[in-house]
């Protein structure tokens, strides 16, 4: 027994490690995106009105040097964290993330790698409580598998290595489902349950004020617990207590979501104009048992039918092995299917999709669902080991070997192409632009990631129009020669300014930017 112990602590200790190297490496080699850019902004504690005035408020721009946007970047060392909560009024998140992220900036910096390196710490603090989670629910080997799973996926390096809340929301889900689970034993110490429900409670309200979404998780751990201790009375006392008391912890913000609501709706306006109904079924396949199980990087990879076929017959083989497992079938059917439920009815009332979003290559608002795929693709793995060992093991090698190299495959490419975009402008800009020289940006946004890379102290002219057409060229007037760097091409009526206003003498294409080099000719 001790030898067996030992042995499964080597093994997890050697998983861990391979978690902590794959999501340390080139974590700092690609730029910021604009939603990590927005990290930066909304964390700096700067001047709420000045940002929001900025940002979000639909009004003319003028021209400034770029180093009044970015100093909208810099941790503000004399500010409160008032300003980031008063700024969050206009935003659509609550705010310990953002207050995190500010001190840990103020220790180790803002460099891509120091900002990223807090989620890459939650990312592989996950992998212990998914082994937790295993052996409780079911047994030490689909454990140790299913943590291998976990530290490969590509869904959670991606997180990992992104400024984003999603990895640290994977962590504290992990840490209260496995509170959870060992409170819904059949005997739990009284003092331990205690503990575990202190754990439980801190994890719930750090998941509520870190993302909105995280409530989507305490449905389905309620549910669990309903049905599994409906017939103990103080236990269940005891846990109705924990969630008023979770309840009052979090109503305090509840007024901010109002005003958070009625600005997005009044501001961004809502959903519908996107929406054409509830997506196909085949969409959700691929996005939530493929995606978010780990599998997808590339479209071409996404839309393979002899990788789909496979991987999605290993998961249901998994999930028919669930009626074996009596101790692990229920938390696992509620933890896959309620979150899902919940997402689907928000998609029907306000008319989105958060389900299955096209845009990113994982669904981001579905981080809760990926633990109990990766659980039941274990279980699938394991039950073929148990019937044949060789064929078994192989495919476990073979499983996780594509997974690895999905992952280091998505950290090579996100650090080659469209990701560098920013650093590639922004160089060519400092070696090309003069001192008389005017660059106008649409749209406006973009301001604060171009603003974090260019060097030069030039001067801009955000847009915040719907078509850059409308620009007055005497604003503009005087300059030697004025940029347009342009990132959305659909809303940039192009054509229009350049017959109108401007001579064009230089032009030139960067993957999904383009820069054009005018004259005035008024």
């Amino acid at each position: 027994m001790l030898q067996d112990r030992k042995k499964t602590l080597l093994i997890l200790f050697s998983i861990i490690l391979l978690g902590i190297s794959i999501r340390i490496y080139k974590l700092g080699d690609k730029c910021f995106w604009l939603d990590e850019i927005f990290t930066i902004l909304m964390s700096s504690g700067q001047s709420s009105e000045d940002i929001s005035s900025y940002l979000f408020l639909k009004q003319d721009f003028s021209i400034k040097e770029i180093a009044y946007y970015r100093h909208f970047l810099s941790i503000d060392q004399s500010s409160s964290l008032k300003n980031i909560v008063n700024l969050l009024s206009v935003d659509a998140h609550p705010p310990l993330y953002l207050i995190l992220i500010h001190f840990w900036r103020h220790f180790f910096g803002d460099s891509e790698f120091a900002v990223r390196l807090f989620s890459a710490l939650f990312g592989f603090a996950s992998i212990p409580f998914v082994y937790l989670i295993g052996k409780r629910i079911f047994n030490r080997d689909i454990a140790l598998l299913a943590s291998a799973i976990f530290t490969v996926a590509p869904f959670q390096i991606y997180y990992s290595q992104e400024a984003r809340a999603y990895s640290m929301l994977t962590f504290l889900l992990l840490v209260s489902t496995w509170a959870v689970t060992l409170l819904t034993e059949e005997e739990t110490p009284s003092t331990r349950g205690k503990y575990l429900l202190l754990v439980f409670l801190a994890a719930s309200v750090a998941g509520l004020y870190s993302h909105y979404f995280y409530a989507i998780a305490l449905v389905f751990q309620n549910t669990f617990f309903l049905i599994k201790k409906f017939d103990k009375k103080k236990e269940l006392s005891n846990w109705l207590i924990i969630q008023a008391v979770l309840f009052l912890g979090f109503l305090p913000w509840v007024f901010t979501i109002i005003g958070q609501y009625s600005f997005m709706k009044t501001s961004w306006g809502t959903g519908g104009q996107f929406y054409d109904g509830l997506l196909p079924l085949w969409i959700w396949v691929k996005k939530l048992l493929l995606c978010n199980a780990g599998l997808v990087v590339c479209l071409s990879i996404r839309n393979n039918i002899f990788i789909i076929i496979p991987v999605t017959l290993l998961i249901l083989s998994g999930a028919l092995q669930l009626g074996k497992y009596k101790k692990s079938r229920l938390i696992i059917l509620l933890w896959g299917i309620i979150p899902l439920l919940c997402m689907v009815v928000l998609d029907l009332v306000l008319k989105t999709h958060f389900s299955a979003i096209y845009k990113f290559p994982f669904n981001r608002f579905m981080f809760f669902t990926a633990p109990p795929i990766y659980f039941v693709t274990a279980l699938g793995i394991y039950s073929l080991y148990k019937k044949n060992n060789k064929i078994g093991l192989g495919l476990g090698v073979i499983f996780l070997t594509f997974l690895l190299l999905s992952s280091l495959f998505l950290v090579n490419i996100r650090g080659l192409t469209k990701s560098r975009i920013y650093y590639t402008v922004s160089g060519y800009l400092d070696k090309k632009m003069g001192e008389n020289d005017l660059l106008v940006m649409y749209p406006h946004w973009d301001i604060f990631s171009f603003s974090y890379y260019l060097k030069k102290d030039v001067y801009v002219l955000p847009v915040f129009h719907d078509s850059i057409a409308d620009l007055d060229p005497e604003i503009v007037g005087g300059r030697d020669a004025i940029w347009f760097l342009i990132t959305n091409f659909k809303g940039a009526d192009i054509d229009s300014v350049l017959n109108k206003n401007f001579s064009l003498v230089e032009k030139k294409r960067f993957q999904g930017v383009m820069l054009l080099k005018c004259i005035s000719v008024i």
